[in-house]
């Protein structure tokens, strides 16, 4: 990952990955469609950096990018405060969500392990399982889906950092503070709905 338009790309990736998830944080509609600029740059540097999870996961990221946005445009036109309808996970849903991104991770490890040369199956898919679930809380405006980004964007600080792509750890560093401020900032936001 040392040549130079690599380097230029991260930089876009840094730059777009951040700015997506502030949009999305703060309810801005503007954050879905810098998100897939930014699924681009890192579907090339994911696939370089040998993390084809990750690669797979870009891809997810943008066709959830396009729902999101439709999602949250729809619901913007519904709703006269501008503001999107946020909700919280049930018990059942919270046991629902743990066994999916348990289940993805497993699957995902023994895909990675048994065909592919990279280096870190384990972490690469523990990181990709929960993210999958986690974006898709996201475009389904739960509240929850920041806990799972907080953990999700902790373990690939290290997997960034261990692959040299030390811009993409510090990313990963901020994408973790903007997901404690994306809670507690829709925590704040959160409307109960009047019965």
């Amino acid at each position: 990952m040392t040549t130079d338009w690599l380097f230029y790309l991260e930089w876009l990736g840094v730059a777009t990955g951040a700015l997506c998830v502030w949009l999305n944080s703060r309810q801005n509609i503007w954050g879905w469609p810098v998100a897939l600029i930014n699924v681009v740059c890192y579907t090339v540097i994911c696939w370089n950096g040998q993390l084809y999870a990750e690669t797979g996961l870009q891809i997810f990221y943008g066709l959830t990018s396009v729902y999101g946005w439709y999602s949250w445009a729809k619901n913007k036109s519904r709703n006269t405060h501008q503001k999107l309808d946020i909700q919280f996970l049930n018990k059942k849903q919270w046991l629902w969500v743990m066994l999916s991104g348990a289940g993805l991770w497993l699957l995902i490890w023994w895909l990675l392990h048994r065909y592919t040369n990279g280096d870190v199956p384990a972490w690469d898919a523990l990181t990709t399982a929960f993210s999958l679930v986690g974006q898709y809380l996201l475009a389904r405006r739960y509240v929850e889906n920041w806990l799972l980004w907080v953990g999700v964007n902790a373990v690939s600080i290290g997997i960034y950092y261990y692959k040299n792509l030390h811009l993409t750890a510090i990313l990963f560093f901020i994408y973790l503070l903007l997901a404690i401020h994306g809670y507690r900032q829709w925590k704040k936001d959160f409307e109960p709905k009047k019965s």
